[in-house]
């Protein structure tokens, strides 16, 4: 029900992305992976290029940020408990 996009946040090692691509690959438009980090990104498109196809590691694109519009899923493993977030309670 997307357009066949995953947006990782965080991807490490790229490991996630890698078993990912691998088990997904023919349903996959793009596997985005939002990374600031020059170094991380090189050691993700390594280990990528390592453990999947040629075809599955074409569809990696590194982004330095989410899009404003997107259509695909998102995914933050061990990433996204550690943002920022601000805590609300409603009470009566």
């Amino acid at each position: 029900q997307t357009a066949g996009n995953i947006y990782e946040f965080g991807a490490g090692t790229g490991h996630l992305a890698a078993t990912l691509l691998q088990d997904l690959s023919d349903g996959l438009n793009h596997y985005y992976i939002i990374e600031l980090s020059a170094e991380l990104a090189e050691r993700q498109r390594q280990h990528i290029i390592e453990h999947t196809s040629p075809e599955a590691a074409a569809k990696v694109i590194h982004l330095t940020a989410l899009p404003e519009h997107f259509d695909g899923i998102i995914i933050g493993n061990e990433v996204l408990d550690a943002m920022p977030v601000e805590r609300l309670i409603y009470q009566e």
